[in-house]
């Protein structure tokens, strides 16, 4: 049965965490803007914002034990993810956004912790953003979802304490019309992101290749792609990364580092960390393709070497790319 959100009373391990947080509440619920209530609170690490106009999300509502955990929700989808430290209390946390949504018309309809969530098979449920935008240790999770009955939105807010810090990752979900006509939806993938739409195959040569990387020393993996916010190779990186392995294949003798490459959105630290693990999954898939691991090594470099100016988006899309630098 959902119960009322409570007002403002969320404690936090630290005095000084504890009043930014009590400020940020107290601005949130002076405020009409479910996005103003979502916002991370002052001093939060963000790691992660995107929203996407419509797509589909699967909202937690109930424990594995008193059925399936999620049910799919679909509009607008907002998700936000941050990190706090020191770490709070994964319950603090989610009472935190429980009391700035309750004034919002929210009720709760989901808050519990993990072995009353179900463990592992809640976990596995979950659709979570990819190391290390979001973390979740078993041990010590929390999961508070909301929906206000009078337009049917819903908020997933989840907590983990992992050393430290606290990760947290807050998706809200908004009624909106499909722009893709009654009766369709849009194809989502089935694990830490959707997928980023399909761009149009190209043939790539593993010769072409090899003949920029003996001119320059280095040459772009063009056609490889990620999927949106994460690091999971997209579907149309197959030629490219075929024609990579095609070109170690002919030359024995070649190693490489495989570097990954961001535009200029965000914060270096943790640009660095995703073209890092963006390099090291074109690692695996050359591997996968029967590259020796020692053959490769991977690193990422973030901004820090764009080719094009990061002031358009054509700019910041040519940045987004991995390379193959010879060693």
């Amino acid at each position: 049965m959902p119960r009322p959100a409570r007002p403002c009373a969320a404690s936090f391990p630290t005095a000084s965490l504890a009043a930014a947080l009590a400020l940020v509440c107290s601005a949130a619920q002076a405020s009409a803007s479910l996005e103003d209530a979502l916002a991370p609170p002052s001093g939060a690490e963000i790691t992660h914002v995107e929203t996407r106009a419509f797509d589909a999300y699967p909202v937690p509502v109930r424990p594995v034990a008193e059925g399936p955990p999620t049910e799919e929700a679909q509009g607008r989808v907002r998700k936000v993810a941050f990190r706090l430290e020191p770490a709070a209390a994964p319950a603090a946390v989610t009472a935190f956004y429980a009391d700035r949504l309750g004034p919002l018309g929210f009720d709760i309809v989901l808050d519990c912790a993990d072995i009353a969530c179900g463990g592992f098979a809640f976990r596995r449920a979950l659709r979570v953003l990819p190391q290390p935008l979001m973390a979740v240790g078993l041990g010590d999770f929390r999961q508070l979802t909301l929906r206000r009955g009078e337009d049917a939105a819903s908020v997933s807010v989840l907590a983990s304490r992992l050393g430290a810090a606290t990760h947290v990752q807050v998706v809200s979900v908004e009624g909106a019309p499909s722009p893709l006509g009654a009766g369709e939806a849009p194809a989502i993938a089935d694990e830490a992101a959707p997928a980023a739409p399909a761009a149009p195959s190209r043939s790539v040569d593993a010769g072409a290749l090899g003949a920029r990387l003996d001119a320059e020393g280095r040459v772009v993996l063009e056609g490889v792609a990620f999927e949106i916010g994460a690091t999971r190779l997209a579907p149309e990186s197959d030629a490219a990364l075929d024609a990579a392995a095609a070109l170690f294949a002919a030359r024995p003798d070649l190693s490489a580092v495989v570097v990954g490459h961001t535009d200029a959105d965000g914060d270096l630290a943790l640009n660095r960390r995703i073209s890092a693990q963006r390099a090291e999954a074109v690692v695996a898939a050359l591997v996968a393709r029967g590259v020796s691991r020692s053959r490769l090594s991977a690193d990422g470099v973030a901004f820090l070497a764009p080719r094009a100016a990061n002031a358009t988006e054509a700019g910041r899309a040519a940045n987004r790319r991995v390379e193959l630098v010879a060693r």
